[in-house]
């Protein structure tokens, strides 16, 4: 597998730079390598928030924050949960108690609401429960919802080069030759070739989004919403 380095100097190598960087942290006497350390952090980032890799996926269940500190108002949702350490993105929120990642469990308020012989079809289906991610006054991150018994899938930052895809990591290779073209390549010919090699990575990130999704299989997900399953 790659190492930050194998990308760093893949990155240079497209650039027409003679890429023999032999260390980044810290970096070696050379200025490339100086450049790599300052911008293979940023790449690394930029390119994992741009997509939910598997690779960076994780389920955390969520600690509830109770009472919340003043002058904190919480009107709109039922419950706030504490963000979990290191979360990149936040996918979803789900009902810890669920059969599978696309059921809700209807509380005991709500099943008065629901005919007792659809309701077992309708636990099945898929809804998404609503969430947001914000601040607190104090500054703690934190998920918003009215998901009881809550559980986050989220990403989180994977720096270990190991765990890279093969096109993620021609994908992050491309990103940071385009970081590195203008400090390398001055003037108006590095912000072309700059513009040029982001535009090679969105190409890449095309295809490591496909294959990235062909490792998961998710069948039998239906749209529902109690007003139409009533019907």
């Amino acid at each position: 597998m790659s190492s930050d380095v194998d990308i760093c100097n893949t990155a240079l190598g497209y650039l027409g730079d003679a890429a023999n960087v032999s260390s980044i942290a810290p970096p070696d006497q050379s200025a490339q390598a100086k450049h790599c350390a300052r911008f293979y952090p940023m790449a690394i980032k930029e390119g994992q928030e741009m997509h939910h890799w598997n690779f960076g996926t994780r389920r955390t269940a969520l600690s509830l924050i109770s009472p919340l500190p003043s002058p904190n108002v919480n009107n709109q949702w039922d419950y706030v949960y504490a963000l979990p350490n290191a979360c990149l993105n936040a996918i979803k929120v789900m009902d810890i108690n669920a059969p599978d990642d696309w059921s809700m469990t209807l509380g005991v308020d709500q099943m008065p609401y629901w005919n007792p012989v659809q309701a077992g079809t309708l636990g099945t289906s898929y809804t998404r429960v609503p969430f947001v991610r914000e601040s607190l006054a104090d500054g703690t991150e934190v998920i918003c919802t009215n998901q009881a018994n809550a559980l986050l899938m989220h990403t989180v930052l994977v720096t270990d080069t190991n765990k890279f895809t093969g096109l993620f990591t021609a994908f992050v290779s491309a990103l940071l030759a385009s970081k590195l073209a203008g400090p390398l390549i001055k003037g108006k010919d590095g912000r072309t070739v700059a513009q040029q090699w982001l535009q090679n990575a969105i190409g890449i990130l095309a295809k490591a989004e496909m294959q990235d999704a062909n490792n998961r299989s998710v069948s039998n997900i239906q749209q529902s919403t109690p007003w139409v399953g009533m019907r």
